[in-house]
C-alpha cells in the first residue's frame, strides 16, 4: 500500500509557512469547518496547547521521542525513505486539541491528537514496512482497544487497529510507513478508544484458532474469542499449520504445507487425510454431523487448480478439476453443497469460481483486486472475498463490491464469522499490526470492535472460530423471500 497524500501547495500556504518555521500551517476553509480551523492563535508558544519536535530524517529510517504533552509520551519511528539532506519531519502533540480542526471520528472517542509535518524537502516517501511507534499514559485502559485514524485536509484517508496496551503502554504500527507526505502539508492522527478488550459475552463462549506456519515450530494456538487481547489458553503442534476450518460440531481441520490435513476432535484424537495432497492452501468443512472435508489443493498434481473432497474419518480424496484456474487458494460452503473458488486463472488473473453440488465451474466475474486469499458467505448470501485492500463484499450477482472491511492496502489471509455472525475475525499477517494479529469487526458495519495480538515472525495463515456460525442455506431464505435471487440463480460465463 502506499498513502499518497496530495501535493497541493498553495502560493497563500506556503507564504504562511515561509513566514514561521514552527508554524503548522493552516487548512484551507470548509464548509461548516470546526472554528479551531481559522484560529490559528491556540498555536502560539506557551499557550498550553501543544509540545512539538523537529527532527532531521534519516534516509535509513530512524526513531524519535515523541514530545511529552497531554499524559502522553513515547517513542516514535519512520521508515526508509528518499528524504534529502535537509529535511525535517515535525511532530507536534497537541494532546486533547483538535488544532487542525479535523472531524471526529464517529468510530470511538478521541484520547489524543497529533499532528506531522515536512520541511527541506518537497516530498518524502517513506517505504512501506512494518515498524512500531510506543505511546504511554495513565489513560491508557487494558481493557480497551485501540485504533489510529489519519486525516488530510479534513478527510480521513487512513484506519488501522493499534490493539491493546499492556502496563499503560500502547505499541502498534507507525503511521510513518507506506506514507508519501508532502512540503508543508500537514496530517493530524487520532488514537481512539474504539472497543472494550471485555465485551459482552456472546450466547455461547467461543475459541479462536490461529495457524502458525513454521516448519518446526508451526501448530494452532486456541484463545478465547470473546476475551479481545488475550493471549492463547492451548497451543497444538502441528509443523507447517497452514489454513484452519470448523465443522457443525467442533472438530477443528488444519491443512499443513507439508502435505496433510489433520482433523482434531474436540475431545482429544486426530485422524489424517493425505491421500492426493500435495499443497493444500485452505479446508473446508461441509454442513452436517458427518460432513464431507472439501481441501484446497493449490495447483494440485495436475498443473490445474484442484479441490479434494474426503468423507469424513476416510482416507480417501475424490479429486475435482476446475480447468480454468492454474491455483486454488481459499474455499467455502454454504448450506446446500454449492462450492466457492478463489484462485488464479490461466490469464493470471484473480478469479472466483462457483461450483454447484453436481454441476459444472463457473466464473462469478467478481472485479478483484488480487488473489483471494481468504472467502465466506454471511447470513444473507453475500460473499466476503479477503484480497488487496481488505476484504469486499459482494451481493448474489453482483460483480463489484457493496462494501469494503478493513481497507488498509494490506492483504488479509483469512477470515471467519463468529457471535452469530455479527462479528467477522481477519488475519493480517504484517501491517496493519506489529506482527501478526487478528482484527475483530461489527459485521456488517465494518468498525474494529477488537485484536488479538499473535506471538511469534509473520507466519500465521489460518483462522477459524467454534462453534461455527451456521452456514447459509439459500433454500431457507427462498422459504422466507420466494424473489431472492441467489449466485446459482445468475446467469454466467460456464467454464468448458
Amino acid at each position: 500500500m502506499k498513502r499518497t497524500f496530495l501535493a497541493l501547495v498553495l502560493i497563500a500556504l506556503a507564504g504562511a509557512a515561509c513566514s514561521s518555521s514552527n508554524a503548522i500551517a493552516p487548512l484551507p476553509p470548509q464548509s461548516a469547518a470546526p472554528a479551531q480551523t481559522t484560529a490559528p492563535a491556540a498555536h502560539r508558544d506557551g499557550a498550553g496547547q501543544y509540545k512539538r519536535v523537529t527532527v532531521a530524517i534519516k534516509s535509513a529510517g530512524s526513531t524519535y521521542t515523541f514530545p511529552a504533552f497531554g499524559n502522553f509520551k513515547g517513542k516514535g519511528s519512520y521508515t526508509k525513505n528518499d528524504a534529502s539532506g535537509s529535511a525535517t519531519l515535525q511532530i507536534t502533540n497537541s494532546g486533547p486539541n483538535n488544532l487542525l480542526g479535523v472531524p471526529v471520528s464517529a468510530t470511538g472517542a478521541v484520547q489524543l491528537y497529533f499532528e506531522a509535518q515536512i520541511a527541506g524537502a518537497y516530498e518524502v516517501t517513506f517505504q512501506n514496512v512494518a515498524k512500531t511507534m510506543t505511546l504511554t499514559s495513565t489513560m491508557l485502559k487494558s481493557s480497551s482497544t485501540y485504533a489510529i485514524a489519519v486525516y488530510l485536509w479534513n478527510k480521513q484517508i487512513e484506519y488501522y487497529t493499534a490493539g491493546t496496551p499492556s502496563n499503560g503502554t500502547l505499541t502498534f504500527q507507525t503511521p510513518f510507513s507506506g506514507l508519501q507526505m508532502s512540503y508543508y502539508t500537514p496530517i493530524m492522527i487520532e488514537l481512539l478508544q474504539v472497543g472494550s478488550s471485555t465485551p459482552t459475552s456472546t450466547p455461547y463462549p467461543q475459541t479462536l484458532y490461529a495457524a502458525y506456519n513454521d516448519q518446526v515450530y508451526g501448530g494452532v494456538y486456541a484463545y478465547n474469542g470473546d476475551q479481545f487481547g488475550s493471549g492463547p489458553t492451548n497451543f497444538t503442534s502441528l509443523p507447517s499449520a497452514f489454513a484452519a476450518g470448523v465443522d457443525d460440531v467442533q472438530n477443528l481441520y488444519v491443512s499443513s504445507s507439508s502435505g496433510y490435513v489433520e482433523e482434531i476432535y474436540p475431545g482429544g484424537g486426530t485422524f489424517t487425510y493425505d491421500q492426493s495432497v500435495a499443497r493444500p492452501s485452505s479446508v473446508v468443512a461441509y454442513a452436517g454431523y458427518n460432513p464431507a472435508i472439501g481441501v484446497a489443493n493449490g495447483s494440485g498434481i495436475s498443473g490445474y487448480a484442484q479441490v479434494l473432497t474426503f468423507q469424513q474419518g476416510v482416507d480417501q480424496s475424490t479429486p475435482f478439476t476446475d480447468p480454468n484456474m492454474v491455483s486454488v487458494a481459499s474455499v467455502a460452503v454454504d448450506g446446500v453443497g454449492n462450492l466457492y473458488a478463489g484462485g488464479t486463472n490461466n490469464q493470471n488473473a484473480p478469479e472466483v469460481d462457483l461450483i454447484p453440488s453436481g454441476g459444472s465451474p463457473s466464473n462469478l466475474g467478481l472485479q478483484l483486486t488480487g488473489t483471494p486469499t481468504g472467502l465466506a458467505l454471511d447470513q444473507s448470501g453475500n460473499l466476503l472475498v479477503a484480497q488487496s485492500n481488505g476484504v469486499a463484499v459482494y451481493a448474489p450477482g453482483q460483480t463489484a463490491p457493496v462494501s469494503w472491511i478493513g481497507s488498509y492496502g494490506q492483504t488479509p489471509f483469512a477470515l471467519a464469522f463468529g457471535n452469530a455472525g455479527n462479528w467477522l475475525y481477519v488475519l493480517y499477517d504484517g501491517i496493519p499490526c506489529y506482527a501478526s494479529c487478528i482484527d475483530v469487526y461489527a459485521y456488517p458495519a465494518g468498525t474494529i470492535v477488537g485484536q488479538f495480538g499473535l506471538s511469534g515472525s509473520n507466519e500465521y495463515y489460518g483462522v477459524a472460530v467454534s462453534p461455527r456460525v451456521p452456514l447459509f442455506n439459500p433454500n431457507a431464505m427462498r422459504r422466507k423471500h420466494p424473489h431472492f435471487r441467489y449466485w446459482t440463480n445468475v446467469r454466467r460465463t460456464r467454464l468448458h
